[in-house]
């Protein structure tokens, strides 16, 4: 049974706001995993600077682009992310992936601007993953708006849920060579709307994943996530590392 969030790891369309090619940067990482795994949907640059990025047609903003668009990944200023949630709503956009940080987790008032981000993105009828991510993967659907090579990548029929995205990127490039991976992957990030509970409950019904891994670093609501994993552990098996647990941890 189709699941809104599939539009976070099995769009049609994917439209990158913030795209560039300077190296380093998110907008770059983006572009780049996507290109790199062959991703068979619609891939739309968003840059007011550049006509092309990477190659392809490039919109100087979201509401340029002639067709409809599925997920829109953010890799802006943090000032633009208001504005940029408020243009994907009027284009229709379903799912919004917000890379770019500097708010709960860096500044005071940033938990403020995040429900305020969430709240207008359910005005528009859109679900949100982050701020602060680092990016998703899926990689049986050739879908990696993530910084993760796909050298080190390998389509296992496990999933990832993960508060922690380069804790878990580390353990993927260590693990590729003995042969271990997930075939799909989420990072939540601050977790303004959707939280690591509606991920573990979306893998507990999906047909492609038989075990799922968890890095928790802490849970705003935590008997909904006991209440999820006991039913999903019934089914397929749940690990889950929770960081932080022990003095040097924390």
């Amino acid at each position: 049974m189709p699941s809104e969030l599939d539009v976070f790891l099995q769009p049609r369309s994917v439209a990158v706001i913030g795209a560039t090619e300077r190296p380093g940067a998110w907008g770059s990482f983006m572009m780049e995993g996507l290109i790199s795994s062959r991703y068979p949907g619609a891939v739309y640059p968003v840059n007011h600077h550049s006509s092309t990025v990477y190659g392809l047609r490039a919109y100087p903003n979201i509401g340029s682009i002639p067709d409809p668009v599925d997920l829109a990944v953010l890799t802006i200023p943090e000032g633009s992310v208001e504005q940029a949630v408020q243009d994907c709503g009027a284009k229709g956009v379903k799912g919004i992936t917000i890379i770019t940080a500097g708010f709960g987790e860096a500044v005071e008032g940033g938990r403020a601007r995040e429900e305020a981000i969430a709240k207008l993105a359910r005005a528009h009828g859109m679900r949100v993953i982050g701020p602060n991510v680092s990016g998703a993967f899926n990689l049986h659907a050739r879908f990696n708006p993530s910084p993760s090579s796909p050298e080190h990548l390998l389509a296992t029929p496990l999933a990832a849920v993960s508060q922690g995205g380069f804790a878990f990127y580390d353990l993927l490039a260590a693990g590729y060579a003995r042969r271990m991976g997930v075939g799909k992957f989420i990072h939540t990030g601050n977790e303004c709307d959707l939280q690591v509970t509606d991920f573990l409950e979306h893998f507990g019904k999906d047909p492609q994943v038989q075990g799922i891994v968890m890095y928790l670093e802490t849970l705003r609501d935590a008997r909904p996530f006991l209440e999820v994993a006991r039913r999903v552990a019934r089914e397929k098996p749940v690990i889950i590392h929770k960081a932080g647990s022990t003095s040097g941890g924390t």
